[in-house]
């Protein structure tokens, strides 16, 4: 429990304490070990008005159940940035090469955007305002 309350930044002696609460509860609260039974404790104490007096717990579960099980998001950005920056993109500016892994990873919300109403947004600001890169 040291490593949870450390993480997620409360106070140790309040989770042990809400925690041998709830243990010794005898009403229907969520039993398992899956990513339900997460969801399940955080409306059940939302719905019990009980989020207020296990705060350290309460604050634990939300903390937790944000978490990604896995970085295989981060593996698949990396993956993609020898796609995006290779030999004859390696003087590449940051900034540039940002906002091209952006469109490259996001390829399918980039891919939904009407041309014609950028252009028009584009053609709408005035000369001096058209930079591309702020």
């Amino acid at each position: 429990m040291r490593i949870i309350a450390n993480k997620f930044k409360v106070s140790l002696d309040k989770l042990e304490t809400e925690v041998r609460l709830l243990w010794g509860y005898d009403g229907s609260i969520p039993k398992g070990s899956t990513t339900n039974t997460t969801r399940e404790w955080l409306d059940w104490l939302k719905e019990s008005d009980w989020s207020s007096m296990f705060q350290a717990f309460y604050k634990s579960i939300q903390c937790f159940a944000v978490l990604p099980v896995t970085s295989s998001s981060c593996e698949r950005a990396f993956s993609k940035l020898a796609h995006v920056k290779n030999k004859l993109r390696s003087t590449m500016p940051q900034q540039c090469l940002d906002s091209l892994m952006i469109l490259y990873i996001e390829q399918e919300l980039a891919s939904s955007v009407n041309y014609n109403d950028v252009i028009e947004e584009f053609r709408s600001i005035t000369p001096g305002e058209q930079c591309l890169i702020p």
